[in-house]
């Protein structure tokens, strides 16, 4: 989800990161369901540690929307219980990698 005059991801050129898009990014972030607590340090970092920052808890971001894209798409495959338990997850951007695993099992069986 695109916000006017933002970068889409970290690998867009030209852009300069400050504090203020952190600020925008959490909020964003955070108004889609996510747990995006990880980066409040970020806030009073140094620019540079900040960014940093900011792109590892980005691609997790990256990565819990494409799972969560992946289990909607999926559903009807894996049971209520073990589906709010994964939604949870990805809200929380734990365990990613753990959900990932999991899920492509799941799917295999």
């Amino acid at each position: 989800m695109a916000v006017q005059g933002w970068p889409i991801s970290q690998n867009y050129q030209n852009w300069v990161f400050t504090k203020d898009i952190l600020v925008k990014r959490i909020l964003q972030w955070r108004r889609m369901g996510l747990d995006v607590s990880a980066i409040e340090p970020a806030l009073s970092q140094p620019t540079d540690s900040a960014y940093e920052l900011y792109k590892l808890v980005e691609e997790d971001v990256r990565r819990a929307t494409e799972l969560e894209r992946f289990i909607h798409s999926n559903e009807h495959e894996i049971n209520a219980s073990q589906l709010a338990v994964d939604m949870f997850r990805i809200r929380q951007l734990t365990g990613l990698d753990e959900l990932e695993k999991i899920l492509l099992f799941i799917l295999r069986v």
